[in-house]
């Protein structure tokens, strides 16, 4: 993975010409907003699922040795429930497993993100393996903007349209978001002026000047 400042150098190098760097940041686990979230459920459900088939297992495998002493040979239906119940068993931690990888794939993805908001669009870069992964937001994928404040000054803006995915057998509605920011309300500000506010409507008080915010790298990292 790549360090921070590395990161940041990639970021500006980025910003296309013409373009302006208004505002740059990265995630905070700690500060971000905590959600109900979807892999709670899968996590219980499953759960629960699973420890029912575990007992399933344990009381068809206690009844096929029970046949097994008083009739010679087992029920063939006795051991087709084993099976099914084996069966739905590793489906249930299957669906645990991969609810938990997903959960910790994201929780990496934030560790190595890297925000920035221009006057053109959003970029979000995630460094990995193979180098980075850079997605843009210009003003037609800009949706409704709203802040979710954790303290502090800290908090998440939501700023995408709405889309669905499917996961599984479940349609997801995702927005995209700044996760875990600082002085998220001023991220908000630029977010609305930039993408929201017509030119007619803009007023005439100077934008967030890049060397005032910003910060430099090394006062964000200190």
């Amino acid at each position: 993975m790549q360090p921070q400042s590395v990161m940041i150098d990639y970021l500006q190098n980025e910003v296309k010409p013409g373009e302006q760097l208004l505002w740059w940041g990265k995630p905070e686990l700690s500060r971000r907003a905590k959600a109900a979230s979807t892999a709670t459920v899968v996590y219980i459900v499953n759960g629960i699922l699973a420890v029912l088939m575990l007992f399933l297992v344990a009381f068809d495998i206690h009844l096929l040795y029970e046949e097994n002493s008083l009739l010679s040979e087992p029920d063939p239906f006795t051991i087709l429930l084993l099976i099914v119940a084996i069966g739905l068993l590793g489906l249930n931690l299957y669906r645990i497993y991969a609810a938990y990888s997903t959960a910790q794939k994201y929780i990496t993805n934030l560790r190595h993100t890297i925000y920035g908001i221009t006057n053109q669009r959003v970029i979000v870069m995630t460094a990995g393996t193979q180098g980075f992964v850079v997605n843009s937001y210009g003003a037609n994928d800009i949706g409704q903007i709203n802040r979710v404040e954790t303290g502090d000054g800290w908090g998440d803006v939501s700023f995408g349209k709405p889309r669905h995915v499917q996961q599984g057998g479940r349609t997801l509605t995702i927005v995209e978001k700044l996760v875990g920011i600082p002085e998220v309300q001023k991220v908000a500000d630029i977010l609305t002026r930039t993408f929201k506010v017509t030119p007619s409507a803009t007023p005439s008080a100077p934008i967030w000047h890049p060397q005032q915010y910003p910060p430099t790298p090394q006062q964000y990292m200190e």
